[in-house]
């Protein structure tokens, strides 16, 4: 079986790297394609994962968001557009204006790349 890219160009800034589904150091990023995702959580016992975008962890998507992805026809979506919870980056020394702020960001984002219902 090739080499399933995992890290493209767009998420990580530098050359595409590509690792196997299930092999030691597999990371999902947003590009991931549903059905590789899926098959990696399903293959390793896990519910979910933790998705990255650019090295950093963007959000968490579970293995029955990508089966209900998957069951509508959607396998080949980026797993970034299935997410089922959004990370927010947060500082515990940073005020209450700044993290709100984050939370808006990170809100904002997910609504700009998520799919039309």
């Amino acid at each position: 079986m090739a080499p399933t890219p995992i890290d493209t160009p767009a998420d990580t800034g530098g050359p595409a790297r590509g690792r196997p589904a299930g092999g030691r150091g597999f990371r999902l990023t947003a590009s991931t394609p549903v059905h590789v995702a899926w098959a990696h959580l399903r293959d390793r016992g896990e519910p979910a994962a933790v998705v990255f975008r650019a090295g950093r962890p963007v959000g968490v998507v579970t293995e029955a968001a990508l089966e209900r992805a998957r069951a509508a026809g959607q396998g080949d979506l980026p797993v970034g557009m299935v997410l089922d919870h959004v990370t927010v980056p947060v500082d515990r020394l940073a005020g209450e204006r700044e993290t709100v702020r984050r939370f808006i960001r990170a809100a904002s984002d997910w609504l700009m790349r998520r799919p039309l219902a």
